[in-house]
Protein backbone atom coordinates (compact mmCIF):
# COMPACT_ATOMS: atom_id res chain seq x y z
CA UNK A 1 0.00 0.00 0.00
CA UNK A 2 1.29 3.38 -1.10
CA UNK A 3 1.55 6.43 1.97
CA UNK A 4 -0.27 8.99 0.50
CA UNK A 5 2.04 12.04 -0.87
CA UNK A 6 0.45 14.95 0.83
CA UNK A 7 -0.04 13.87 4.46
CA UNK A 8 -1.24 17.51 5.26
CA UNK A 9 -4.36 16.60 3.51
CA UNK A 10 -4.89 13.10 4.37
CA UNK A 11 -7.01 12.07 7.56
CA UNK A 12 -4.56 11.01 9.85
CA UNK A 13 -2.91 14.27 10.03
CA UNK A 14 -5.68 16.36 10.43
CA UNK A 15 -6.51 18.97 13.23
CA UNK A 16 -9.37 16.32 14.57
CA UNK A 17 -7.04 13.74 14.86
CA UNK A 18 -4.19 15.30 16.47
CA UNK A 19 -5.93 17.18 19.47
CA UNK A 20 -7.69 13.14 19.72
CA UNK A 21 -4.13 11.64 19.99
CA UNK A 22 -2.81 14.34 22.52
CA UNK A 23 -5.66 14.10 24.30
CA UNK A 24 -5.63 10.30 24.73
CA UNK A 25 -1.96 10.58 25.55
CA UNK A 26 -3.05 13.18 28.23
CA UNK A 27 -5.14 10.42 30.05
CA UNK A 28 -3.20 7.44 29.76
CA UNK A 29 -0.37 9.52 31.51
CA UNK A 30 -2.74 10.96 34.42
CA UNK A 31 -3.93 7.30 35.05
CA UNK A 32 -0.02 5.83 35.17
CA UNK A 33 1.48 8.74 36.71
CA UNK A 34 -0.85 10.84 38.95
CA UNK A 35 -0.94 9.11 41.74
CA UNK A 36 0.52 11.71 43.67
CA UNK A 37 -2.50 14.46 42.98
CA UNK A 38 -4.49 15.64 45.31
CA UNK A 39 -7.81 13.63 45.00
CA UNK A 40 -9.74 16.56 43.78
CA UNK A 41 -7.72 17.76 41.38
CA UNK A 42 -7.21 14.40 39.89
CA UNK A 43 -11.19 13.61 39.37
CA UNK A 44 -10.84 17.75 37.83
CA UNK A 45 -8.27 16.39 35.33
CA UNK A 46 -10.34 13.60 34.93
CA UNK A 47 -13.67 14.99 33.93
CA UNK A 48 -11.76 17.68 31.59
CA UNK A 49 -10.09 14.92 29.66
CA UNK A 50 -13.06 12.31 29.95
CA UNK A 51 -15.35 15.61 28.17
CA UNK A 52 -12.57 16.55 25.71
CA UNK A 53 -12.07 12.11 24.62
CA UNK A 54 -15.84 12.42 23.89
CA UNK A 55 -16.47 15.55 21.94
CA UNK A 56 -13.14 14.72 19.56
CA UNK A 57 -13.90 11.30 19.04
CA UNK A 58 -17.06 12.68 17.62
CA UNK A 59 -14.75 14.53 15.32
CA UNK A 60 -12.89 11.22 14.03
CA UNK A 61 -12.93 11.17 10.04
CA UNK A 62 -14.22 7.95 9.14
CA UNK A 63 -11.81 5.24 7.40
CA UNK A 64 -11.25 2.46 5.71
CA UNK A 65 -9.23 -0.61 7.33
CA UNK A 66 -6.44 -2.17 5.33
CA UNK A 67 -5.65 -5.25 7.59
CA UNK A 68 -8.71 -7.55 8.39
CA UNK A 69 -7.04 -9.62 10.89
CA UNK A 70 -6.31 -6.43 12.97
CA UNK A 71 -3.61 -4.22 14.85
CA UNK A 72 -1.48 -5.83 17.69
CA UNK A 73 -2.05 -5.04 21.00
CA UNK A 74 -0.06 -3.54 23.57
CA UNK A 75 -1.97 -3.64 26.79
CA UNK A 76 -1.35 -6.91 28.67
CA UNK A 77 -3.72 -8.53 31.64
CA UNK A 78 -1.04 -6.98 34.02
CA UNK A 79 -1.07 -3.12 32.55
CA UNK A 80 -5.12 -3.49 32.69
CA UNK A 81 -4.99 -4.51 36.91
CA UNK A 82 -2.40 -2.05 37.82
CA UNK A 83 -4.55 1.29 35.97
CA UNK A 84 -7.62 -0.28 37.05
CA UNK A 85 -5.86 -0.66 41.29
CA UNK A 86 -4.72 2.49 40.48
CA UNK A 87 -7.85 4.01 40.31
CA UNK A 88 -9.55 2.30 42.81
CA UNK A 89 -7.39 3.56 45.56
CA UNK A 90 -7.49 6.77 44.03
CA UNK A 91 -11.79 6.73 43.75
CA UNK A 92 -12.19 4.94 46.90
CA UNK A 93 -15.47 4.62 49.13
CA UNK A 94 -16.65 6.51 45.31
CA UNK A 95 -15.52 3.90 43.65
CA UNK A 96 -18.58 1.96 42.97
CA UNK A 97 -21.44 3.65 41.18
CA UNK A 98 -25.10 3.09 39.60
CA UNK A 99 -24.90 1.24 36.00
CA UNK A 100 -27.60 3.55 33.82
CA UNK A 101 -30.14 1.40 32.12
CA UNK A 102 -28.85 -0.98 29.23
CA UNK A 103 -31.67 -1.08 26.64
CA UNK A 104 -30.40 -4.35 25.62
CA UNK A 105 -30.99 -6.26 28.46
CA UNK A 106 -33.86 -6.54 30.58
CA UNK A 107 -33.91 -4.72 33.83
CA UNK A 108 -34.50 -7.69 35.92
CA UNK A 109 -30.87 -9.02 34.80
CA UNK A 110 -28.82 -5.73 34.98
CA UNK A 111 -26.16 -5.24 37.09
CA UNK A 112 -27.20 -2.50 38.98
CA UNK A 113 -23.37 -1.34 39.65
CA UNK A 114 -20.58 -0.68 38.01
CA UNK A 115 -16.72 0.66 38.92
CA UNK A 116 -15.12 3.50 37.87
CA UNK A 117 -11.66 1.83 38.38
CA UNK A 118 -13.06 -0.76 35.98
CA UNK A 119 -14.77 1.69 33.60
CA UNK A 120 -11.34 3.99 33.25
CA UNK A 121 -9.25 0.53 33.35
CA UNK A 122 -11.10 -0.25 29.96
CA UNK A 123 -10.85 3.23 28.17
CA UNK A 124 -7.35 3.07 29.13
CA UNK A 125 -6.80 0.25 26.94
CA UNK A 126 -8.26 1.62 24.27
CA UNK A 127 -6.73 4.97 24.43
CA UNK A 128 -2.89 3.10 24.96
CA UNK A 129 -3.65 0.76 21.97
CA UNK A 130 -4.36 3.80 19.65
CA UNK A 131 -1.67 5.96 20.88
CA UNK A 132 1.11 3.12 20.82
CA UNK A 133 0.35 2.30 17.00
CA UNK A 134 0.23 5.56 16.21
CA UNK A 135 3.49 6.67 17.95
CA UNK A 136 5.16 3.38 16.06
CA UNK A 137 3.44 2.25 13.32
CA UNK A 138 3.38 2.87 9.46
CA UNK A 139 0.71 5.11 7.58
CA UNK A 140 -1.49 1.63 7.11
CA UNK A 141 -1.07 0.74 10.91
CA UNK A 142 -2.03 4.07 11.86
CA UNK A 143 -5.21 4.28 9.74
CA UNK A 144 -6.41 1.04 11.37
CA UNK A 145 -5.82 2.22 14.64
CA UNK A 146 -7.68 5.13 14.22
CA UNK A 147 -10.74 2.98 12.37
CA UNK A 148 -10.85 0.61 15.73
CA UNK A 149 -10.61 3.24 18.40
CA UNK A 150 -13.77 5.01 16.38
CA UNK A 151 -15.32 1.32 16.16
CA UNK A 152 -14.75 1.04 19.57
CA UNK A 153 -16.06 3.96 20.64
CA UNK A 154 -19.35 3.16 19.47
CA UNK A 155 -19.40 -0.49 20.76
CA UNK A 156 -17.64 -0.30 24.15
CA UNK A 157 -16.02 2.47 25.71
CA UNK A 158 -17.88 5.81 24.74
CA UNK A 159 -20.84 4.18 26.81
CA UNK A 160 -18.38 3.28 29.55
CA UNK A 161 -17.04 6.86 29.04
CA UNK A 162 -19.98 8.95 30.21
CA UNK A 163 -21.17 6.34 32.60
CA UNK A 164 -17.79 7.81 34.18
CA UNK A 165 -18.08 11.69 33.53
CA UNK A 166 -21.59 11.25 34.98
CA UNK A 167 -20.30 10.22 38.08
CA UNK A 168 -17.35 11.95 38.44
CA UNK A 169 -19.28 15.31 37.40
CA UNK A 170 -21.54 14.41 40.43
CA UNK A 171 -18.74 13.99 42.81
CA UNK A 172 -16.78 17.31 42.07
CA UNK A 173 -20.21 18.95 42.62
CA UNK A 174 -21.63 17.38 46.02
CA UNK A 175 -19.27 14.50 47.57
CA UNK A 176 -16.42 15.68 50.27
CA UNK A 177 -13.37 14.90 48.36
CA UNK A 178 -11.32 16.03 51.24
CA UNK A 179 -7.44 14.35 51.41
CA UNK A 180 -8.22 12.52 54.74
CA UNK A 181 -10.35 10.19 53.37
CA UNK A 182 -8.35 9.04 50.70
CA UNK A 183 -7.37 5.50 51.49
CA UNK A 184 -7.20 2.41 49.85
CA UNK A 185 -10.48 0.29 49.89
CA UNK A 186 -11.61 -2.75 51.33
CA UNK A 187 -10.50 -5.03 48.20
CA UNK A 188 -13.69 -5.88 46.33
CA UNK A 189 -15.03 -9.07 46.08
CA UNK A 190 -14.99 -11.73 43.75
CA UNK A 191 -16.86 -10.95 40.44
CA UNK A 192 -18.04 -12.91 37.09
CA UNK A 193 -14.94 -11.31 35.02
CA UNK A 194 -16.32 -13.35 31.75
CA UNK A 195 -18.47 -9.79 30.26
CA UNK A 196 -15.60 -7.37 30.96
CA UNK A 197 -14.60 -5.91 28.21
CA UNK A 198 -10.81 -7.28 28.87
CA UNK A 199 -11.92 -10.76 28.54
CA UNK A 200 -13.85 -10.06 25.74
CA UNK A 201 -11.48 -8.55 23.77
CA UNK A 202 -8.76 -11.30 24.41
CA UNK A 203 -11.48 -14.13 23.10
CA UNK A 204 -12.26 -12.32 19.85
CA UNK A 205 -8.20 -11.59 19.05
CA UNK A 206 -7.77 -15.51 19.64
CA UNK A 207 -5.32 -15.27 22.94
CA UNK A 208 -7.63 -17.01 25.54
CA UNK A 209 -9.25 -20.54 24.08
CA UNK A 210 -12.86 -21.12 25.64
CA UNK A 211 -13.14 -23.59 28.02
Amino acid sequence: METPNDLNEQPLYSPEVITFVKLAAAYCTLLEQGDDKPRREWFGELRNLLAGLYVQALRLPAVEPNYPEGNQKFVTEADYNTIAQKVRKKAGQWDEYPEVYDPDNPIEEQDVTARISEDCADIYQDMKDFITLFQVGSYEVMNDALWEVRENFDRYWGQKLLNVLRTVHRLLTHADLSEEEEEEPDKPQERNTSDWIFTRRRKEWGLDKED
